[in-house]
């Protein structure tokens, strides 16, 4: 290692034991760095935001002391390696301590932020081999660009890779919410950074040069200081391998679950998956799934797939499904227009001196969704008649045909005189009475009646 990472000059190293000599200690300027990045990542969780939390990582204030510890041990001086752990120990109390006074103000009462744990919070708490293996690449960095000034521009870099702070906060709101599970995710997250990145920067340490400085009183020595920080590395790749085998199960059962409802819900003409959510439960799986259907999913059909999913998973399965009604209005053919003829029948009426106008045959467009175009116009049976209005009343403004009596959604704005087709259908909503009409386009929506007139009385300006 060596020979890739090159050793440094005697007095580059008397340097970087000053500099960490320096920050190993507790200062005003450490305390009120943790205070800051603690506050800072604290909101950027609660808030799930990515960019806060990022602002928080670049603060890095416990950095510094790891850092600190891992070159004491290098060192083989206990005394520096007591006071860097002290140092860290301090920042990491006080910041876990802030950050579940936060969590309660705003995770409890009236507020009540964290009802339901944001993703940054909970990707925190299931940490696996992938952040050791992150932990490792980053303390090397930070060691190896510690030690060459000229790669100073990189270390805040190496904070983001690392995410100190973030852990911590997230084991202090957890603690705030008693939410056990995500306190003790978070702590071993912490505790497997802590130890990869002491471990990592450790050996750059060494293949730099460090171990063979000369120390008063060495009380440890190379060997017994890679012992240790291999016995702490072994320490945490237990329970992150056991967290890791369980996310890999869940994982494979969840894409089980998926699957299986995806092929069942297949044979359900248009039906399909939206989404699901299972609950493994001490003797049994609880899933609740979200599903999309025309109308093809029966009862049976749901305990049908059931027990398909019961059968595969070996497990009893309590299935809740939750339709959602589906309308397809997509048409196989592109549509086509028929002319459809409106006959009037003449009625015999009253003797008046002046006759009655002649009415006028309204063509009216009507989709029909069959692929196959209909050559002859079907007149409408003279049984059932069809009453059709005007725009008009408006002072020539027009009027707006909403989607739905009442609401602010604009189907067209049509101006007066334009006429429409009433379908019967009227509704009382916001003082007005409201009339849905078929629009010469074929759309249907509505329009308060005040704006229609009988369109053989509209009279064109």
């Amino acid at each position: 290692m060596s020979i890739v990472v090159g050793q440094i000059s005697k007095s580059r190293q008397d340097e970087v034991i000053k500099e960490l000599d320096h920050v190993s200690v507790v200062s005003r300027d450490y305390i009120v760095l943790v205070i800051l990045s603690c506050v800072i990542a604290t909101f950027g969780l609660i808030l799930n935001s990515g960019a806060i939390i990022i602002g928080a990582m670049l603060i890095a204030p416990l950095m510094s002391p790891i850092i600190a510890f891992s070159l004491a041990l290098v060192l083989g001086d206990l005394a520096k390696v007591g006071r860097s752990l002290a140092t860290l120990l301090l920042g990491v109390v006080l910041a876990g301590a802030l950050s579940a006074g936060l969590g309660h103000m705003v995770g409890s009462g009236h507020w009540n932020f964290l009802a339901e744990m944001p993703a940054e919070i909970l990707s925190r708490t299931q940490p696996t081999l992938f952040d050791l293996v992150v932990a490792l690449a980053g303390g090397a960095a930070a060691a190896y660009a510690l030690a060459r000034p000229e790669l100073s521009a990189t270390l805040p870099g190496v904070a983001i890779a690392t995410a100190l702070m973030p852990p911590v906060c997230v084991a202090g709101i957890g603690f705030s919410l008693g939410r056990s599970s995500v306190t003790g995710g978070a702590i071993l997250l912490f505790a497997a950074n802590f130890v990869a990145i002491s471990f990592a920067s450790s050996m750059v340490f060494i293949a730099m040069g460090f171990g063979s400085r000369v120390v008063s009183r060495r009380q440890i020595g190379i060997h017994q200081a890679v012992l240790l920080s291999g016995l702490l590395l072994l320490g945490v790749t237990i329970p992150l391998l056991v967290f890791m085998a369980r996310i890999v199960s869940d994982t494979q059962q969840n894409n089980l679950i998926r699957t299986t409802l995806i092929d069942d819900l297949s044979k359900v003409g248009d039906s399909s998956l939206v989404s699901f959510d299972s609950r493994w439960q001490a003797d049994h799986v609880d899933i609740t799934a979200t599903v999309r259907s025309s109308g093809g999913l029966t009862y049976d059909k749901a305990q049908e797939i059931q027990r398909d999913v019961a059968a595969r998973l070996r497990k009893t399965v309590a299935l809740n499904l939750l339709v959602i009604p589906l309308t397809r209005l997509t048409p196989v053919a592109p549509p086509t227009v028929t002319a459809v003829h409106v006959t009037v029948v003449a009625t015999k009426v009253p003797a008046s001196p002046t006759p009655l106008p002649t009415p006028t045959v309204l063509p009216t467009a009507v989709r029909t969704v069959t692929p196959t175009p209909t050559a002859v116009p079907t007149p409408l049976p003279t049984s059932t008649p069809i009453a059709y209005e005007a725009i008009g009343g408006t002072d020539q403004e027009g009027a707006n045909v909403r989607r739905l009596p009442g609401m602010t959604a604009i189907v067209a704005a049509l101006p007066d005189g334009t006429i429409v087709q009433l379908t019967g259908e009227r509704s009382d909503a916001n003082g007005f009475t409201w009339v849905q009409v078929v629009l010469p386009d074929g759309r249907v929506g509505w329009i308060a009646s005040d704006f229609l007139v009988p369109y053989r009385d509209y009279i064109a300006p």
